[in-house]
C-alpha cells in the first residue's frame, strides 16, 4: 500500500498507433483524419488522453510540407501537443501526442 494514495480525477485514455512508412500505406492525409477524429472523441468525452506510437512524421517539415502542417495544426488546435526526442539526423519522426 502506498504512503501517498492517488486521487483519481478523470480517466486516462492511452492509445498506441503505428503509421507505416511504406509507399502504399504511408499517405499522411489518410492517417491524419482518423487521428484527429480520435482526439475529437477524447475531447468530447472530457477525458485525458495520450496517443503514442511510431507516427513516421517528421515534425520539422511542418513549415514546408502541407500534410505535415495539417497533422501538427490539427493536434495543437484540439488542445494536444507533441513530445519527441531529437536524433542525430536532425529530424523529429518519432513523437507522442
Amino acid at each position: 500500500m502506498s504512503k501517498y494514495p492517488l486521487k483519481v480525477v478523470r480517466k486516462l485514455l492511452v492509445d498506441v498507433i503505428y503509421r507505416p512508412n511504406t509507399a502504399s500505406r504511408a499517405d499522411l492525409d489518410i492517417f491524419t483524419t482518423p487521428l484527429h477524429g480520435i482526439i475529437d472523441q477524447i475531447n468530447m468525452e472530457h477525458k485525458m488522453g495520450v496517443i503514442m506510437g511510431d507516427m513516421n512524421v517528421d515534425l520539422l517539415k511542418h513549415t514546408t510540407h502541407d500534410a505535415t502542417d495539417t497533422y501538427v495544426d490539427g493536434i495543437y488546435s484540439r488542445g494536444f501537443s507533441t513530445l519527441f526526442k531529437a536524433n542525430n539526423n536532425h529530424s523529429y519522426i518519432d513523437n507522442t501526442t
